[in-house]
């Protein structure tokens, strides 16, 4: 998305803080429309039956005999059962208890006026009551219920908002759409019962220094998010690039172009200053080597001088890194690759692929130094790439034969595990090489998780998300090794060597290869017993053991390009 939209974005914006506004006056006019007169009709046969069932209650509590009403519960407020000298029974419901002796004197002198009918309201204080009454001979009887009380639990039952209103604003509530049902008096005037939908507020007058500023801070978010969203992504996208390029402290990566607007120029001049990074990278690192040398011959004091023999071992060390770091450049590390075979003892079931480094003047260079040295001169993390691309490269030219399925293990340091760069340059992988991740495995000495297992167990885990297996070498040195197999997600299990040595004299370390294939076997983790350099090693394991075999008395290592032309 080009960046220079910001016309149209205005545009658009203003557009929709217009349309956002004019929608809110219609859903405001909407939720504020007074009831209908068919809402009406309907509270209004609601409040009518309601009201009936209630009058027909205190009625028929009103009429039993003092034997039944003594014996029966009912849900009416007030019982009252009087005759020309006495009180005969008098019950009131819990929540007026407390004015039970007011209550008693008020209801008899009520019982005691003249009432125009049996059936209607009465006041009692601020109270509403509603109250049926029945005569027979000199005894009355009274049932009675306040209002305030029944409507509430109303208005719980039945969703009508409710409440007593006087006659005075009785024209004016049925103008307005509200129901209104009338209640007759016993002694003073009518009350009345309105009624109208709970959700139902008052009118509430449309707020436009409200709604504009809330429909600009809404119209914000939406272009926002469809216009400027895709443009901040792709900016976090290449920081997450920088970031893992900038962790990698070699510089060579670049980031990847997107567009030809201002973020992809940002990336031209980005790529631009990471190419003077790296150059200056490649030549503080030849600096440094040059640097040390000059300082071991500088004139200190006698007891600090440096052994002859320290001396030239410095000096063949600073001469290693240096043809080590232009080895690098020259993609000289070479994989040999030695052969695992399955149960059969014939079959290849994958290979371990061994770098090593041939140079013109020091010949063979044995891994443990050049190794020890690329951690000293920061070569680490140069070292394991290359030698990742080479396995990558590998595993594509097995591709093309029968051995598709094969599994390329590749050895890996202490140093080369931990280093930060190494899930940095997996995770950024292309597709191509992604798809490889399910035939490689890393490989690392047991002892290098005793370093630091709990970082090692983040490590293993992020590997196995990304498909790739990983083998612990050396099992079985340590005492917390079946806790490693127990705790780790690991693919493989490399017996250590001290058991391949002993099997064909000791008949214990047969039976504990036997007991580990099986443990192993039940975690679905594959077990390999190398270093096998005789036969009476080999006859000394049952051919039915599940296990894997490397050594040489199999196979050796052999150049990659060997492996290719077989």
């Amino acid at each position: 998305m080009n960046l220079k939209g910001t016309a149209a974005s205005l545009l658009l914006w203003l557009l929709l803080i217009l349309a956002l506004v004019l929608m809110s006056g219609w859903m405001h006019q909407l939720a504020n429309r007074t009831p209908s007169h068919q809402d009406a009709r309907q509270i209004n046969l609601t409040l009518q039956y309601e009201v009936q069932q209630l009058q027909d209650l205190l009625h028929w509590v009103a009429t039993l005999p003092a034997e039944e009403l003594a014996g029966i519960d009912t849900p009416a407020d007030l019982r009252l059962i009087v005759d020309s000298s006495d009180v005969l029974l008098f019950h009131v419901s819990s929540d007026w208890e407390k004015e039970r002796q007011a209550l008693l004197v008020s209801l008899v002198n009520f019982l005691n006026q003249p009432l125009e009918q049996n059936l209607g309201v009465t006041y009692w204080r601020d109270q509403v009551l509603l109250v049926a009454v029945h005569r027979d001979g000199d005894r009355k009887y009274l049932a009675g219920m306040f209002l305030n009380g029944w409507l509430r639990r109303l208005v719980d039952a039945t969703g009508i908002q409710l409440r007593l209103v006087t006659g005075e604003i009785v024209d004016v509530l049925r103008r307005s759409g509200h129901a209104v049902l009338p209640l007759p008096a016993m002694l003073g005037k009518p009350v009345y019962i309105e009624g109208k939908p709970v959700l139902l507020n008052e009118a509430i007058p449309f707020r436009w220094w409200l709604a504009v500023p809330t429909a600009t801070v809404v119209a914000g978010l939406i272009v926002w998010f469809f216009h400027y969203r895709p443009v901040w992504r792709r900016l976090r996208g290449l920081l997450l690039q920088m970031r893992g390029i900038m962790q990698g402290s070699t510089f060579r990566e670049r980031l990847q172009p997107c567009g030809k607007d201002e973020i992809g120029e940002l990336v031209v001049q980005f790529n631009s200053l990471l190419s003077s990074l790296e150059y200056s990278y490649n030549l503080m690192a030849k600096t440094n080597l040059v640097t040390t040398e000059l300082l071991s011959r500088v004139d200190v004091a006698p007891a600090s001088l440096p052994q002859p023999t320290d001396e030239q071992a410095l000096k063949q060390s600073l001469d290693m890194a240096s043809r080590l770091s232009e080895a690098l450049q020259r993609n000289a590390i070479e994989l040999y690759l030695q052969p695992v075979f399955g149960r059969d003892r014939t079959t290849v079931t994958g290979y371990e692929a061994l770098s090593r480094w041939m140079d013109p003047e020091l010949g063979m260079v044995m891994p443990l130094e050049y190794l020890a040295v690329a951690e000293k001169a920061g070569l680490t993390e140069p070292l394991t790439e290359l030698m990742l691309h080479q396995t990558f490269d590998l595993l594509r030219r097995l591709s093309g034969k029968s051995e598709q399925s094969r599994i390329v293990s590749l050895n890996l340091s202490a140093a080369q595990l931990f280093a930060p760069g190494l899930m940095q340059f997996l995770e950024l992988c292309e597709k191509e090489d992604r798809k490889l991740f399910a035939r490689l495995e890393l490989e690392v000495k047991e002892s290098t998780l005793t370093r630091d297992f709990d970082l090692a167990a983040v490590i293993v885990g992020r590997l196995r998300e990304l498909g790739i297996g990983v083998c612990i070498d050396d099992f079985g040195l340590s005492r917390y090794s079946l806790m490693y197999l127990q705790k780790l997600p690991v693919t493989a299990i490399k017996l250590a060597r001290v058991f391949s040595e002993r099997i064909s004299r000791e008949p214990r370390e047969v039976a504990f290869i036997e007991g580990v294939a099986r443990f192993a076997g039940g975690l679905g983790v594959r077990v390999i017993v190398k270093n096998l350099e005789n036969e009476q090693q080999l006859l000394s394991l049952r051919p039915d053991l599940p296990v894997e075999y490397q050594g040489l008395a199999l196979g050796g290592p052999m150049p990659e390009a060997d492996v290719i032309r077989r």
